[in-house]
């Protein structure tokens, strides 16, 4: 709506809309009516203060209002004005009010949903707090109470072997020691499930490290079980990173362990682990000749308890790239892999 205001306040002038917003007729305007009658009274003060700085000429913005129609139902209300002049003087101010109202209801709208987002995400941290204290809990239950009965299996077994062996059926020893094998990997199976579920809580403590020297820390740990196998490992240099040492070895370690494993077949294995620069990120590699795989099955990879090769032989409990992605999600990285049948796979990762 236009209106125009005299110097005292009183409203000269509206157009037709101004009669539909607030109710009053012509009439009623002939005889008299202010700015202050439809404004309610807690902003009188301000609003008076705006009308005399208009009056003086100065600059002002538009100013919001929360005023009061005929029948005493609320409007809110943006006004924008500048003075009137006449014959070299100002004469009164002449603006134009925009009804706001549905925009301050949305607006009312969105801050009680921010509020009772805010209240579920509460509820919801509380939720996964008590989550995580249960996991814990099981976690705990798992490495005592699994670990316990596994240990007597293998023991008694042992005992089976070493006093009896000599003396029970061939097929019988080999049962023996199938039940020790399987306890074993059902231990190292725990190891992995533990650790997984160990990656989203563990704190994440970021520096400035060497990821070469991290990754021969970490290729120091299959020394014995490479010894007399062909290996042609090469680490080039690569920038510094920000990134938590401990749970970036805990990835070079699991990288390098499926390059070992999967180039045992190789006469001469050959592993490399580097960095390249792409669109102004750093991409770490490890890359390796083994038997690769299908890329139809790279879904798989990050999954936990997802093996995409069948062969028994190569060992594994399908847990050790889901740690991987993991450990490199809570880095705000991102993990990847090429690779082709025969020729060999390179794992792919970024930090952020």
């Amino acid at each position: 709506m236009i209106f125009e205001v005299d110097l005292n306040g009183r409203i000269t002038y509206v157009n037709e809309s101004a009669y539909q917003i607030f109710g009053y007729n012509p009439g009623e305007l002939e005889k008299g009516i202010t700015i202050f009658q439809i404004i309610v009274p807690e902003e009188h003060e301000q609003a008076l203060i705006n009308l005399e700085e208009s009056i003086e000429g100065k600059k002002t913005e538009g100013a919001e209002y929360n005023m009061v129609r005929k029948d005493g139902s609320n409007l809110n209300a943006m006004v924008y004005s500048s003075p009137i002049m006449r014959e070299g003087a100002i004469a009164g101010i002449r603006g134009i009010l925009v009804d706001i109202t549905q925009l301050k209801k949305v607006e009312d709208d969105i801050r009680r949903l921010n509020e009772e987002l805010e209240i579920r995400v509460t509820e919801r941290t509380r939720d996964l707090e008590m989550a995580n204290r249960e996991l814990d809990s099981f976690s705990y239950s798992v490495s005592h109470d699994l670990r316990a009965p596994l240990r007597a299996i293998d023991g008694f077994s042992m005992i089976l072997l070493q006093e009896y062996g000599k003396t029970l059926p061939k097929e019988i020893v080999s049962y023996l020691e199938k039940i020790r094998e399987n306890t074993r990997r059902m231990s190292i199976l725990i190891d992995d499930l533990l650790n997984f579920s160990r990656m989203s809580r563990v704190p994440l403590n970021r520096f400035l490290v060497d990821p070469s020297s991290i990754v021969r820390e970490a290729y120091e740990e299959f020394r014995l079980e490479t010894a007399g196998r062909q290996i042609d490992l090469v680490i080039k240099e690569m920038p510094p990173c920000s990134a938590d040492p401990a749970l970036l070895n805990h990835v070079y370690t699991n990288l390098l362990s499926n390059a070992l494993k999967f180039t045992r077949g190789r006469d001469v294995a050959r592993i490399e682990v580097g960095s390249y620069v792409k669109d102004i990120t750093t991409v770490y590699y490890v890359k390796d000749n083994g038997i690769g795989f299908d890329m139809k099955y790279a879904n798989k990879l990050f999954r936990v308890f997802q093996r995409i090769h069948d062969d028994p032989s190569i060992e594994g409990t399908g847990v050790g790239l889901a740690i991987v992605e993991r450990i490199i999600h809570r880095h705000g990285g991102r993990v990847w892999a090429k690779s082709v049948p025969g020729e060999g796979t390179t794992f792919f990762f970024t930090l952020g």
